[in-house]
C-alpha cells in the first residue's frame, strides 16, 4: 500500500511543476503524489499551512488560462497556465513553464523563474532550479542553495532532504543536523518524525535517536500524543514510548484530532478516544 507513508511527492507537474493540468477542470493540487518535495502523509495539511478557498480558481474556456474569483466575481484575470489555492495570502502559479508566487491582488510578488515550487511553511518555500531543490524566503531570496535531489517542507524548524538516495534533516541554517541515512522520512510533529529503515517504519527524535523501533509496515505523524501505525494490514495507535495503547485491529483509521479518531472495524465506522474507548455519538463516514 504505497499510500502508507511513502513520501508525499508532488508530480513533476506535467514535467515542470507541482500541479496536474487537465483539459476540462482547473489545475488542482494533488497532495498524495508529487516529485521533489517530500512530506509526511497526514490526514490534514501541515499546521503552518492555511489553504484558503475564499478565492476560487477558474479556467477561461477560450484561452485555457486560469484566474481567480471571489464571491463569483473575477478578481484576478485568467492569465496563468496553472494555478494553486492561496496559502497564507500567496498562491503559486505557472507562466510560460516557470513558477512564481502571486498575492491576492494578482501581483507577482516572487518572479516566475523556478522549474517547480511548493507552498511556504515556517517562512520558507521549496523551489527547484536546474534539477535541484533549495528554499527561498518570502522576499524571493534563495536562502538554502538548490543542491538537493528532493526536499520536504519545514516542520518544527527542520526540513527533510535527500542526499545520494538517503534522507536526513537540515535546520534553517542548512546544517545537516540528522544524517542522511534513512530510506524515507516524514516530517516532525510533536518532536518526532517517522523514518523508514530496511522497509519498516519507526520514529526518531530531533537528536536523531531511534526512540520507537522500525517495526511497522506504515506509520503517520503523531497527533494528540498518538501515532497511527499499520501492522499486518491492521491499524492501531501507539504512544510516545512506543506502547501499542490501541490494538492494531482496525481495517482503516484516521489520526487523532481534538481527542478523537475515526476507525473502521469490518464495515462499521466508529469514533474512539485516546484510550480506545468508543464515543457514543455516531461517526460519519
Amino acid at each position: 500500500m504505497k499510500k502508507i507513508f511513502l513520501t508525499l511527492i508532488i508530480s513533476a507537474l506535467t514535467a515542470s511543476g507541482i500541479m496536474a493540468q487537465n483539459n476540462s477542470e482547473p489545475a488542482t493540487m494533488d497532495v498524495n503524489s508529487y516529485q521533489g518535495v517530500n512530506s509526511a502523509l497526514t490526514d490534514s495539511i501541515h499546521d503552518d499551512f492555511d489553504i484558503s478557498h475564499e478565492y476560487e480558481w477558474f479556467q477561461d474556456t477560450s484561452t485555457r488560462k486560469y484566474g481567480y474569483k471571489h464571491n463569483g466575481r473575477v478578481v484576478i484575470p485568467a492569465r496563468y497556465d496553472i494555478a494553486s489555492p492561496f496559502n497564507n495570502g500567496l498562491a503559486y502559479v505557472s507562466i510560460n513553464g516557470k513558477w512564481g508566487f502571486i498575492d491576492k491582488k494578482g501581483t507577482l510578488v516572487i518572479p516566475a523563474i523556478y522549474d517547480s515550487v511548493w507552498y511556504f511553511s515556517e517562512g520558507r518555500a521549496p523551489v527547484k532550479i536546474d534539477g535541484k531543490w533549495g528554499f527561498i524566503d518570502k522576499t524571493g531570496a534563495l536562502i538554502i542553495p538548490a543542491k538537493y535531489t528532493s526536499v520536504g517542507f519545514y516542520c518544527e524548524g527542520l526540513a527533510s532532504v535527500e542526499i545520494n538516495g538517503k534522507w536526513g534533516f537540515i535546520d534553517k541554517t542548512d546544517a545537516l543536523v540528522i544524517p542522511a541515512k534513512y530510506d524515507n522520512v516524514g516530517s516532525f510533529s510533536e518532536s518526532l518524525t517517522p523514518v523508514q529503515i530496511n522497509g519498516k517504519w519507526g520514529y526518531i527524535d530531533k537528536t536523531g535517536a531511534l526512540v520507537i523501533p522500525a517495526k511497522y509496515d506504515g506509520v503517520w505523524d503523531f497527533s494528540d500524543g498518538r501515532g497511527r501505525v499499520l501492522l499486518n494490514s491492521k491499524y492501531g495507535f501507539i504512544d510516545k514510548t512506543g506502547d501499542l495503547v490501541i490494538p492494531a485491529i482496525y481495517d482503516n483509521a484516521y489520526s487523532f484530532k481534538n481527542g478523537k479518531a475515526k476507525v473502521k472495524l469490518t464495515s462499521r465506522w466508529l469514533t474512539i478516544d485516546p484510550s480506545g474507548a468508543p464515543d457514543p455519538s455516531p461517526s460519519p463516514r
